[in-house]
Formats: structure tokens, C-alpha cells, sequence
């Protein structure tokens, strides 16, 4: 196969400012061949005039806007556009982009000259992020470093990770909003799964079905997109406790099944993000009854569900959750619970005293604005140069130096833009 284009799928619901934002983002984009698909969940009328107005008067014919007949659940929906986009575009390669996301300068451009050498390739990257969950607070812009170099990562290095509870964000999982895919591994996932997308997170699933389907794939290592407006994310919110609008529509439309992730993971009925990524894992590893995906650590697993439950800042929420893994665990948890304090402040000591040798974070760029505007106006207007140093990759990916083949240079792309 060979590449030809690119299509953006834009689902979005309720969120017309965010998701004008976020087409803005791509059709700024130069010297690239691709096209738009914005698939309008939308359930309040006023969002739906103001995203279909705003797409029909660009009259632009790299972009398209759709509605599925009645609003679907989030799964569903992104199911529901992927379906459209088969039928109503030639792509070679399709990636999604939330409407809570921003593609940097240049990104596409770039993509586009890796994946014209690697066309038959899951192409993943990193994604900077604005924490701007509490809008009265300091705007807090988080950057990664970037080496520019293209990576090869075998699938079966990145499973043992999660199921060793070991990473939990990993810069390179392909869960398609940080990823590109290749037309002919969709027809294959639609093939094997009857769906691209399933479940209670979407992203997640379509990562672990991947990693289950290829030996390995592509890393780029540089952030091409932005991520902010964290109060408005159904799932983070969920998570920690934040019962907001977003939040309620989002699991009122959700099954009691996904609700209770109930598919038989080790402590079930517990709604914390490390279960809600095991969920997924288990979705994949047990449906279709794979023995790549390696039997989950369960001291590990165990160990990071107390301390996520102890991490949390909603008094309430903690309360209920602690009286689960109680249920659940017995005198367990206060073994558990000792463990994950040992650990969290070994881990502080080992970033204390890294930073006494240390002038800088080599790792990320950390800094403050007074609103949103000015956050991503430097981050689309700042790009970093690359730095040449590879800890920073085994950093990121959670891999060793020592780790043969599991991190693989193939190409340094840096200058590609």
C-alpha cells in the first residue's frame, strides 16, 4: 500500500466552541494533503446551529459535516463515523481528533512524510497539555521535550507495561487520538471485531486490539498536538469525582454493565482510571481469548488501585471508593496502602535528588499563564528545538536501555519541518 491522504475525524457533542477550535487547528495546517470529517453528536440545538454554521459558511471542500440519526453513546458514535468515513472518502490513513485537542503547526506536514515512507505502519506521538482544571487557578502549560527521532516499539514491550500496572500514560499507545492508522488495518480490526471502537473507553480498546494485531509499531517522538479544557472531559472528570454536565451525560448513556465494569476484572465495580485501562485490557485479552496480551500482575494492579483511591482530592467519592477495596481486600489494604506510600516518596526522594544534580528538567518544560488564550498561542507559536539525549525516550516509554529490541531507532525525522 502507499499513502495518499489523510482524513481527521472531529466527533464531538455539545462543545461547538471547542470543536470550531479544533477544525481550525487542521485546516491551518500546510503543505499536506487531507480532509475533515466532523461527526456532530450534539443533543442541545443551540451547539448544533452554531458548529453546522460555522462548517457550512467555510464552504471548504476538505471538510465534511455529519449527523448520526439520534444521538449515540460516545463508542457508538465514534463507531458510527468511522463507518461514514469508509463510505464517503478514498483515505489511505485516518486519525481522530477530540474536539479538546489542537494540532500544533506543522504537525500534519510532518506526519505526512513519515507515513508516505512507512505507509503500512501504526504511526504514534506525543501531546503536550494544558492543565486548566481549575480556571480560577494559573493556566499550567506542560511541554515535552522531543528528540525528532522515529522509533520502532515492539507491541508485546508496551503490553507487558500495562500488565505489570508499570505506565499508565505511555506516549506511544496508539489509542488513535495520538495515533495514525492505515485504511487496511481498519478493514482488518472491522474484520476480526465487527467494530473499530467498543466499550466504556474507546481509545484504549482500539490500542489494545492494535497491539494484539501488529508486532510493532511507530513512535515519533514530538508532541503534534495540544490537549486542554480539562473541566469539560467527560472521563477525567468521572475519574476524580467531578459530576458535571459533561460527566452525567456522558454515564447516562453509558450501559449499568460499562458502568460497573463488570468484565471480570480482578476487583470489579470500581470506577478509577487504572481499572477502567485493566477493563479495557481484559476486553481485549479475554474476547478474543489472545495469548499475547501477558496474565496481569496482580500485586501491581492491586497496588495501583489504592493509591489512585488515595490520590483522590473528592473527600466523598474517596470514601465510598476506600470502602469497596476494603470489601474487596480485607487487612490487604493496609499492606497495600504501606506499599504505595514507600514507593510514592522513594519516587519523590529519586526526583529530589535528581534535581540536586540537576539544573533542569530534562524531561518537560512547565509553564504559567493568566488565562487558556495565552496558553495556546505559545504553545502553537513556541515550538522547542530537539534535544539529542535518549533518556528522555526510556523515560517516557517506561523501557530500559538494557531492554533489546524494545525500543528500536529508525530514522532521525527532526528536520522534516
Amino acid at each position: 500500500m502507499k499513502y495518499t491522504s489523510l482524513l481527521v475525524v472531529i466527533p464531538t457533542r455539545n462543545r461547538a466552541e471547542l470543536a470550531i477550535n479544533a477544525i481550525t487547528s487542521v485546516l491551518n495546517q500546510e503543505n499536506c494533503n487531507f480532509e475533515i470529517l466532523v461527526s456532530d453528536n450534539s443533543t442541545e440545538e443551540q451547539e448544533v446551529e452554531k458548529l453546522s454554521a460555522f462548517c457550512t459558511k467555510l464552504n471548504d471542500n476538505r471538510l465534511r459535516y455529519v449527523r448520526p440519526p439520534k444521538p449515540l453513546p460516545m463508542a457508538e458514535h465514534w463507531g458510527w463515523a468511522m463507518q461514514q468515513a469508509l463510505q464517503i472518502s478514498e483515505f489511505s490513513h485516518i486519525s481522530y481528533l477530540t474536539d479538546r485537542m489542537l494540532f500544533l503547526k506543522n504537525s500534519l506536514q510532518s506526519l505526512q512524510n513519515i507515513l508516505t515512507k512507512h505507509p503500512d505502519k501504526l504511526v504514534s506521538y506525543s501531546i503536550d497539555s494544558i492543565d486548566d482544571s481549575d480556571l480560577d487557578s494559573p493556566i499550567i502549560l506542560y511541554q515535552f521535550l522531543w528528540t525528532g527521532k522515529l522509533f520502532e516499539i515492539s507491541s508485546l514491550t508496551t503490553l507487558k507495561q500495562y500488565a505489570e500496572s508499570e505506565i499508565i500514560n505511555n506516549h506511544g499507545l496508539p489509542k488513535m487520538l495520538n495515533s495514525v492508522a492505515p485504511r487496511e488495518h481498519i478493514k482488518e480490526m472491522l474484520e476480526k471485531y465487527g467494530n473499530v471502537f467498543s466499550s466504556i473507553s474507546p481509545d484504549y480498546n482500539f490500542a489494545f486490539r492494535s497491539l494484539d494485531m501488529v508486532e510493532s509499531i511507530l513512535y515519533y517522538d514530538r508532541p503534534l498536538l495540544i490537549h486542554y479544557s480539562n473541566h469539560r472531559s467527560n472521563g477525567r472528570n468521572a475519574i476524580q469525582g467531578n459530576f458535571n454536565k459533561d460527566v452525567k451525560d456522558f454515564l447516562d448513556n453509558l450501559s449499568s454493565t460499562d458502568v460497573d465494569l463488570g468484565f471480570d476484572t480482578p476487583v470489579k465495580h470500581f470506577y478509577v482510571l487504572p481499572n477502567c485501562i485493566i477493563y479495557e485490557y481484559y476486553n481485549v485479552k479475554q474476547a478474543q481469548e489472545t495469548t499475547k496480551l501477558p496474565e496481569i500482575n496482580q500485586n501491581r494492579y492491586l497496588l495501583s488501585l489504592v493509591d489512585n483511591v488515595f490520590s483522590y482530592k473528592n473527600e466523598e467519592i474517596r470514601k465510598v471508593l476506600l470502602g469497596k477495596l476494603r470489601s474487596a481486600l480485607g487487612y490487604n489494604l493496609h499492606k497495600y496502602r504501606a506499599q504505595a506510600v514507600i514507593e510514592r516518596k522513594f519516587n519523590g526522594l529519586k526526583i529530589r535528588l535528581y534535581n540536586l544534580f540537576n539544573s533542569s528538567d530534562p524531561f518537560i518544560l512547565k509553564n504559567s499563564f493568566e488565562n487558556v488564550e495565552e496558553a495556546i498561542n505559545y504553545a502553537v507559536d513556541s515550538p522547542r528545538k530537539p534535544v539529542s539525549h535518549f533518556k528522555v525516550i526510556h523515560d517516557r516509554m517506561g523501557t530500559k536501555p538494557s531492554e533489546e529490541g524494545a525500543v528500536k531507532v529508525l530514522e532521525d525525522v527532526s528536520d522534516l519541518v
